[in-house]
């Protein structure tokens, strides 16, 4: 992303490089930042019912470790 923004920016060069470089920037931000939004976790769904890795479930004793 880092070239890519680098060629488009000297591709362009002066300002308009970095204007249309700080837009695109500000814009992966906002499409980040709303997806964080979506699904955020809050003291509403904190200690919600989830599904357990079958690997989790297992009656296995715990491994040890081997010490040296």
């Amino acid at each position: 992303m880092g070239a890519v923004m680098w060629w488009v920016g000297n591709t362009l060069g002066g300002v308009p490089g970095a204007v249309l470089v700080f837009a695109v920037l500000v814009a992966a931000s906002w499409t980040m930042y709303r997806r964080s939004r979506v699904a955020h976790v809050g003291a509403h769904n904190v200690t919600a019912d989830w599904e357990r890795p079958q690997d989790a479930v297992g009656e296995q004793p715990p491994t040890k470790t081997p010490t040296h």
